[in-house]
């Protein structure tokens, strides 16, 4: 490779990594970008949110409502005669819209000069990026931006097949006849009402005492009121105990109520958070301060603890959303060009959706959180 310097190097193309990246750019400073190819055949650009996440759900969600509209068009005076809705075919129209958008950033990539490297980045020191253990870029500032993953629950683990994450749930061709979700926030709602839709039998455990449990409670209510109409069964307040095999089915053992409970299912699809993807980075290598499972702790203007070191987006655990990862990508950018730009510390008045139908939009503090701040 040439000893060309950088001015900053991003690690991770998703929603965090590509606005700093093309930012820095616009700013007249040096930029490289390292992203491992996930298999999509675009080299990863885009990250969760455009290939496994955000918008690939998105269309499948419109498909669904499209599904629940022809159901009812006799009550619209429309008579469609005998039709049916194929979820392959949904799938395929939601991977194509997912690469449309990709191929969007390579444009913006190339218009904006951003060096594009493809292969996994690892942190050998605070100037350096080694690429697939092989060739090496130097930078003056090293911008990680390496997302998240799904997370397993102890005793439940992910094996991309009967146990799936929302990544394998978005590439289902063939509906299961049977679903256990796992966790009733949005991705876990999302996924309730995109199958319940082309007609697959839904039981959705949550811990909490309601479904999405982030949200106010007449949210939760009118939520569950909606679900219950729409067939989809839920149980909440409940504790999964055990998933095994079982004749070729999967059994859930569940406990609600002070009672113990059996689910039989095709598959289970776990949605119960994420964990940082700072393994395998070398974060050892430069002693970057981490909490938890490994987020990487920065101030309002994306610093960690090491000088010339930030990071944006999942990796921080501040907020796992697309459009905190933009404002956070962009902090960082105009900190590195010197331009002093407002910090982000509020995570509490973050816009948050969830795209099941009714839809639910809010921000800031439930009224429950208002009540025990005696605000």
């Amino acid at each position: 490779m040439d000893e060309k310097i950088y001015d900053v190097v991003v690690i991770g193309a998703g929603p965090g990594g590509y606005h700093s990246a093309i930012r820095a750019s616009q700013l007249g400073l040096s930029v490289a970008c390292v992203e491992k190819d996930d298999g999509t055949g675009n080299g990863g650009l885009g990250g969760v949110c455009l290939n496994w996440g955000c918008i690939p759900s998105k269309s499948l969600l419109k498909n669904a409502e499209l599904v629940n509209t022809l159901k009812n068009a006799d009550q619209w005076g429309i008579d469609i005669g005998d039709w049916s809705a194929d979820i392959g075919k949904a799938v395929d129209r939601s991977r194509m819209v997912s690469k449309t958008l990709t191929q969007g950033i390579a444009y913006l990539f190339k218009k904006n000069k951003i060096d594009l490297f493809k292969g996994l980045g690892t942190i050998t020191s605070s100037t350096q990026v080694v690429i697939n253990h092989e060739d090496t870029i130097t930078s003056k500032n090293i911008v990680i931006a390496t997302g998240s993953r799904a997370k397993d629950l102890p005793g439940i683990k992910l094996n991309g097949t009967s146990v799936i994450s929302a990544r394998q749930a978005l590439e289902l061709r063939e509906k299961p006849s049977k679903l256990a979700i796992i966790g009733a926030s949005a991705i876990g709602c999302e996924f309730a009402y995109y199958f319940n839709s082309y007609g697959t039998e839904i039981m959705l455990f949550e811990l909490m005492d309601r479904l999405v449990p982030k949200e106010d409670g007449d949210v939760s209510a009118e939520l569950e009121k909606q679900f219950a109409s729409q067939g989809i069964a839920f149980a909440t307040g409940t504790t999964v105990q055990k998933v095994m095999q079982k004749n070729g089915l999967m059994q859930i053992i569940y406990e609600t109520g002070g009672e113990q409970k059996e689910f039989v299912c095709d598959k289970v699809l776990l949605g119960v958070g994420v964990q940082p993807n700072t393994d395998n980075l070398g974060l050892e290598n430069i002693d970057v301060k981490t909490s938890g499972p490994g987020f990487i702790e920065v101030d309002g203007h994306m610093k960690t603890n090491v000088s010339g070191i930030y990071a944006v987006g999942d990796v921080t655990g501040k907020l796992p959303l697309a459009h905190v990862a933009f404002d956070q990508g962009i902090v960082a950018a105009e900190t590195v060009a010197n331009l002093e730009p407002f910090p982000i510390t509020d995570y509490e008045n973050m816009p948050r959706c969830t795209y099941c139908q009714p839809q639910i939009a809010s921000i800031g503090l439930t009224e429950e959180e208002a009540k025990h701040r005696n605000l």
